[in-house]
């Protein structure tokens, strides 16, 4: 027999995971939701989905997470600078376009923004 989880358990849990599984993780409840919310998705509505959900390169996150802190500690070579600032840019067009997605995907659904963000269980900051 299986033991219900709480709703603060659940949380609890996932945010122990890695950062590749917890887009796993919410790629699946985003699918799971999708399927048991009345009427079936459109093909342009789950395509938009999934493109939404591709998460940034987990390589290249962890690469900015180590030269970011390198920055902090003023340790970054000027070589490192410069590879800061493309992954930077990288991230910040990944962030742009994921955006733009959002934006096409509340249209469809004729709604703003802000509630397809909550419709997805999703914050302002983690677009």
């Amino acid at each position: 027999m299986s033991q219900q989880l709480s709703f603060s358990d659940l949380v609890k849990s996932a945010t122990r995971l890695d950062s590749q599984d917890y887009e796993k993780f919410v790629v699946t409840v985003n699918k799971l939701r999708a399927k048991q919310q009345p009427g079936a998705l459109s093909p342009k509505e789950a395509a938009l989905l999934k493109k939404i959900n591709n998460g940034f390169p987990i390589e290249k996150w962890q690469r900015l997470q180590d030269l970011d802190l390198k920055m902090e500690e003023a340790t970054l070579s000027s070589q490192e600078y410069t590879e800061l600032t493309s992954l930077t840019n990288a991230y910040e067009k990944y962030c742009v376009q994921r955006i733009r997605l959002l934006k096409k995907l509340a249209l469809l659904r004729n709604m703003s923004v802000e509630e397809t963000l909550h419709q997805l269980g999703l914050q302002h900051g983690e677009v």
